[in-house]
């Protein structure tokens, strides 16, 4: 399972979009996809969160990555030290800025 810690500004449409597709377990083509048509989506007046739920229903392979989501930087754990060279890991974990 790959694991990896999300500080986005979930205030933007974009990054709840994101962050439901990866809490249905949908796989990146899928998340790819929905991004690629998100203009004809609009044009549909379809919900994208509806839409990530009828396409979770219908997915066979799911994704394994594992995300957490933070609300503010005070939130966010401190990332963990490699032992052998005391810096931090960098695997797994991103940060964006609002």
């Amino acid at each position: 399972m790959i694991s990896a810690g999300l500080f986005l500004c979930l205030f933007l449409p974009e990054y709840r979009i994101l962050k439901k597709a990866f809490e249905e377990q949908l796989p990146k083509e899928a998340i790819v996809r929905l991004f690629d048509n998100q203009t004809e989506i609009m044009n549909l007046s379809i919900s994208p969160t509806n839409l990530l739920e009828e396409m979770a229903k219908n997915q066979t392979n799911r994704s394994d990555i594992e995300c957490k989501f933070f609300e503010s930087a005070s939130d966010v754990p401190q990332r963990p030290q490699r032992p052998e060279s005391g810096k931090e890991e960098s695997d797994g974990f991103l940060t964006t800025c609002c």
